[in-house]
């Protein structure tokens, strides 16, 4: 009973500050409950989409960057999207004819 007595007194003291006091600490907390709670349920499909989606609005790298550089250095804006260009830029590029370098060449 004390301790009920005790949360009651506690709650009538944060209810009678003034309105001006705590305004801004009512409207950031809401947001700040808010944004955890829509943070807190977002997928791996949203979070993937999101990040597509920043990335298409970002401006496109010079003809002459390199592009493992830029992807190295955009790594934290892009975190799954660079592991994706980096596992494709890292091919090998030829200019011999994939024909050429499986087929043997027949003399006539």
């Amino acid at each position: 009973m004390i301790v009920s007595q005790q949360h009651s007194a506690t709650q009538a003291k944060a209810t009678k500050s003034t309105p001006h006091d705590n305004d801004d600490d009512l409207i950031w907390g809401d947001f700040d409950w808010r944004n955890a709670a829509s943070v807190s349920q977002a997928t791996p499909m949203a979070v993937s989409i999101i990040e597509v989606k920043q990335y298409m609005q970002d401006s496109n790298i010079a003809r002459q960057c390199d592009p493992l550089v830029w992807w190295k250095s955009h790594e934290i804006v892009y975190p799954h999207l660079s592991k994706i260009a980096k596992a494709e830029l890292c091919m090998v590029v030829t200019s011999v004819p994939s024909e050429r370098v499986f087929f043997p060449r027949v003399d006539s």
